[in-house]
């Protein structure tokens, strides 16, 4: 949340000004699309050649924001903050709880650390992964979803399964869920974050 900033008027401080801003929660702003398109998107991709999980989500919902006249793009290499959190953060995505998200949303595990790079580790010292990307297609219960990405059923090879991503914190990864359409549970993380070069017709949702 970006630091409080004090307006003075007639040379004085507005202390009421300044309480209001220190306790209100940040604006967010999701895309004014249903997010379960992106999911439908994901589940018309028959299975077979994906490439990287990455990849595969970048295509689905890039694809879902340009049917809909939105400039905006989850980008990849070079992108500021890096491919595997800035690239979907500066696409307009809202970060929500991650035992919260619901069918269209994105999971992104990655170790926080490394969370803004390009090219993070795919593998821990127990050749465990602790890379991957997915979309959500049915919540089975908080935490626990059905998924379709890539690069996990088999190499590079789009497909179908039940992950639980918390799971994976035992590897000292952690779990983003990235919303970017609506849904019926408004609960997101705050951001002031707007994406890049565009102006989302989006409602305002607050954590």
């Amino acid at each position: 949340m970006p630091p409080a900033r004090v307006f003075r008027r007639a040379g004085l401080t507005s202390l009421a000004a300044a309480a209001s801003l220190l306790l209100t929660p940040a604006l967010a702003h999701a895309w004014e699309i249903p997010a379960e398109e992106i999911a439908e998107r994901a589940e018309s991709i028959p299975d077979g050649y994906g490439d990287q999980c990455k990849v595969f989500a970048q295509r689905v919902v890039n694809e879902v924001l340009a049917d809909h006249g939105i400039r905006a793009r989850v980008g990849g290499y070079g992108t500021p903050g890096g491919a595997y959190f800035g690239a979907y953060e500066r696409a307009g995505g809202l970060l929500i709880g991650p035992e919260s998200g619901q069918r269209g949303d994105l999971i992104q595990v990655i170790r926080p650390e490394h969370r803004n790079k390009d090219f993070p580790p795919t593998r821990d010292r127990d050749n465990e992964s602790i890379l991957h990307t997915a979309i959500i297609l049915e919540t089975v219960r908080p935490g626990v979803y059905k998924v379709r990405d890539s690069n996990y059923v088999a190499w590079e090879t789009i497909g179908t399964h039940r992950w639980r991503p918390l799971e994976w914190r035992e590897r000292g990864v952690e779990v983003y869920v990235w919303r970017f359409g609506r849904a019926p549970d408004p609960v997101v993380v705050p951001s002031a974050h707007v994406a890049v070069g565009a102006t989302p017709p989006a409602r305002s949702l607050r954590a």
